[in-house]
C-alpha cells in the first residue's frame, strides 16, 4: 500500500490570502513583543552606559544617532501595531462566526490592510502635531 502525502509540500502550495494574513500577524505580534520589550529595556541600558565611561564610542554613536534610529524603530513599531490591531477585529469577527465565505475573507482583509494604512498615517500625523509632552522630542528620554 503506498503512502500518501498528508499536506501539500511548500513548493506546490499556493498561498491564500487568510493564510497569509494569519502568518504576518503571528510574526506582528512576535515583533511587538521583542519591540515593547526592547523598549522597556532600553532606559536601563543607557543608564549602565553613562556608569561605564569605558563604552564611550557608543555612547557617542548613540548620542548622535539615536533620536533618528529611535524614530524609525517607533514607526515601525506603530506600523507592525496597527497591522496587529486591525488584523485582531478581524479574527474577532471570525471568532463570533462570522465572514467565513471566500468573497467575505477577501473582502475583510482588504478593509483590515486600508484600516491599519489608515490608522497608521492618523497616528503619525498625530505624533508629529501633538503637544509636547507627547512628540518626538520625548524620544531623547529613551534614545
Amino acid at each position: 500500500m503506498a503512502k500518501k502525502v498528508l499536506s501539500p509540500h511548500l513548493s506546490i502550495y499556493a498561498p491564500q490570502v487568510s493564510s497569509l494574513f494569519s502568518i504576518f500577524h503571528r510574526m506582528a505580534g512576535a515583533s511587538l513583543f521583542l519591540g515593547v520589550v526592547g523598549t522597556m529595556v532600553w532606559p536601563l541600558f543607557r543608564v549602565g552606559f553613562r556608569v561605564h565611561p569605558e563604552i564611550s564610542p557608543y555612547i557617542q554613536f548613540v548620542e548622535f544617532y539615536g533620536p533618528t534610529l529611535g524614530t524609525m524603530f517607533l514607526t515601525i513599531l506603530w506600523g507592525i501595531f496597527c497591522y496587529h490591531i486591525m488584523n485582531g477585529f478581524r479574527h474577532m469577527v471570525w471568532d463570533m462566526g462570522f465572514g467565513f465565505q471566500n468573497d467575505s475573507v477577501l473582502r475583510s482583509a482588504r478593509v483590515a490592510a486600508v484600516a491599519a494604512g489608515t490608522l497608521f498615517v492618523a497616528g503619525i500625523a498625530f505624533w508629529w502635531t501633538a503637544p509636547s509632552f507627547i512628540s518626538p522630542a520625548l524620544l531623547g528620554f529613551f534614545f
